[in-house]
């Protein structure tokens, strides 16, 4: 995935893209004691999602992101599908229906 790309799924989401990536300064240690500065990134878990889904998967490192993240969703799946069937059928009903009036305020 392009920095365009990611940027564009961000601005798009109504994301900030300064809570996702975060530029650091490494400190790497060289062999003669001599520490060298490098550039580089702290991303958040959404920023991960976004990059590793639209990449790659013919790359190891890709697929497994890619494998990492459907599993997680479908434990989450598991999880939210199990708290559903133990409400009560009044609120049920509120829950799909609020869940329905949100879907349709993104339309």
């Amino acid at each position: 995935m392009t920095k365009c790309n990611f940027l564009r799924s961000r601005t798009n989401s109504g994301q900030e893209i300064s809570d996702h990536l975060v530029e650091v300064t490494e400190v790497v240690l060289g062999g003669s004691g001599v520490s060298n500065h490098y550039q580089s990134f702290t991303l958040s878990r959404y920023a991960c999602y976004l990059i590793v889904q639209n990449a790659d998967p013919s790359k190891p490192t890709v697929a497994n992101g890619q494998t990492y993240f459907a599993i997680q969703t479908r434990r989450q799946e598991l999880k939210d599908d199990e708290a559903f069937t133990q409400l009560k059928e009044d609120e049920r009903r509120l829950f799909l229906r609020n869940e329905l009036k949100e879907h349709k305020k993104q339309i």
